[in-house]
């Protein structure tokens, strides 16, 4: 890993003045509020490794397997759907038409180069 130079930041651009001053303000913020070091959160100021840009749809997988599915009915917490409760109610009439998230797929159109700005949408 490269080292950054005196005067940059680990994008390379140059630190401001200004940056160093909101980050000693905040250290001392930080010792003052909290009464604690603030290296306990910056440590030794090595950045964990970067997410890399793959898919992740295997970790995302594992995690919702791992969950526990408990829902709110009430004051109380019930296991899964089909224990009645509101939620369950209500989730069932609004899908009971179709899921909300298809009718918008369904009638989404891209078009190249346009998604900043489109004609026919106005801004609010």
């Amino acid at each position: 890993m490269q080292s950054t130079a005196p005067g940059q930041n680990r994008t390379g651009a140059a630190v401001t003045p200004d940056q160093i001053d909101r980050t000693f303000e905040a250290v001392d913020l930080f010792k003052d509020a909290e009464r604690r070091d603030p290296a306990e959160l910056l440590g030794n100021g090595k950045l964990p490794k970067f997410i890399q840009f793959k898919s992740h749809r295997d970790f995302v997988r594992e995690t919702i397997a791992r969950e526990t599915q408990l829902r709110k009915d009430g004051t109380e917490f019930v296991p899964g759907r089909g224990g009645g409760s509101i939620v369950d109610r209500l989730s069932e009439a609004v899908i009971a038409a179709g899921s909300l998230s298809s009718t918008v797929a369904d009638t989404y159109g891209w078009t190249p180069g346009t998604e900043l700005m489109r004609a026919d949408v106005k801004a609010a």
